[in-house]
């Protein structure tokens, strides 16, 4: 059920920002020569599409938190995005990891990936740019 705050145009443009993000995975990548001459157009959406969606966020979680909002209130709204976004980010960091662990494992000649558990606990606090390392 839509609130009263709800704004169809902000969510369509969302969700417009996020189909450019993943049209340019699917679509741009460079096994593909041949098909990417016919779809060079899309070699930068998904770069605006991030930044489009980034500018939208700003928009909506201001309104999110309505007018009686008080900075007293911060840290319960922290807390509450952090508890439903950094399960989901460490449960895929987990998920690619063992998704790409498990294909060079059946790989014919491929070489068997696996990293330390030093990255995994650099991703759990977002640590990864300051100890040279790269994300999963």
């Amino acid at each position: 059920m839509k609130g009263p705050r709800y704004i169809d145009s902000v969510h369509l443009m969302r969700g417009i920002a996020a189909l450019m993000v993943v049209l340019e995975h699917v679509i741009v990548r460079p096994p593909y020569p041949v098909f990417n001459a016919w779809f060079a157009f899309a070699d930068r959406l998904g770069q605006i599409g991030v930044s489009a969606f980034f500018v939208i966020s700003g928009l909506v979680l201001p309104l999110s938190l309505g007018r009686a909002y008080r900075w007293g209130q911060l840290p319960n709204f922290l807390l509450m995005r952090f508890v439903r976004i950094e399960p989901t980010f460490l449960c895929s960091a987990l998920a690619a990891s063992g998704l790409v662990f498990v294909m060079t494992a059946l790989a014919p000649e491929g070489t068997l990936w696996w990293r330390s558990i030093k990255p995994f606990a650099l991703h759990a606090f977002y640590l990864i740019p300051f100890y040279d390392q790269e994300w999963i």
